[in-house]
């Protein structure tokens, strides 16, 4: 057999003729659950804020639990859903102990917000720790930083995704010590088809001098 289909157009017969229909995407309101967070969650203080929106430390009503809610306005371009969609996507296939736990996504139209709930971890990130904790590392301490992020990026590489923006913001800490990566805002996906991302991305203090000339 040959499955090219060649020659004049005018003469190739239409059931040969028509494009493949593209995979439909869920969208970003496919992700979200209309409704009220103000039922579900109970908000405390704020614990971090940047362009995106604010974060919040919350209470979940049904069982006392802590959460991290973050609160955004919902996107108005299109590109900005495509990320925003990308970003909860990846949060929710991500099952890992190194990554931030995903919870779920709330749309509250009255006000136009998008709320994301992940889990929550006390100490805050690493950059909190250091800076405004203004404590110090032991050299164990930072083996255990080193080994947990490195075992993150090897769960995310293994499911073709890059985070695209490691840094110490960007590390979390539980009160176990447990240690998880967070903020996917910047993460690609690579498939079989896009293999590789030619993007130079990230906090630019943060990536390799080879990358940034």
């Amino acid at each position: 057999k040959r499955r090219t289909a060649i020659g004049a157009s005018c003469f190739i017969g239409n059931t040969h003729t028509h494009k493949p229909r593209k995979k439909k995407t869920m969208g970003l309101d496919g992700l979200l659950i209309d409704g009220d967070p103000g039922e579900l969650f109970e908000l405390s203080t704020a614990i971090g804020e940047g362009t995106y929106g604010e974060v919040f430390k919350a209470l979940i009503k049904a069982d006392a639990t802590e959460c991290a809610l973050k609160v955004t306005n919902k996107p108005e371009s299109g590109e900005e859903s495509v990320d925003l969609e990308q970003e909860i996507l990846i949060l929710r296939s991500c099952q890992h102990f190194t990554i931030v736990g995903y919870l779920g996504a709330w749309y509250h139209k009255p006000h136009h917000k998008i709320c994301i709930a992940l889990e929550f971890c006390s100490l805050g990130s690493v950059s909190d720790v250091m800076f405004v904790g203004e404590a110090t590392f032991t050299e164990v301490e930072i083996k255990h930083l080193t080994a947990s992020i490195l075992l993150g990026l090897d769960y995310l590489h293994d499911h073709g995704v890059l985070h695209r923006d490691i840094k110490a913001a960007n590390v979390l800490m539980s009160e176990q010590s447990n240690v998880k990566l967070a903020d996917f805002g910047v993460a690609a996906v690579v498939t079989k088809n896009r293999p590789k991302r030619r993007t130079a991305i990230g906090a630019s203090c943060f990536i390799g001098n080879t990358h940034t000339h």
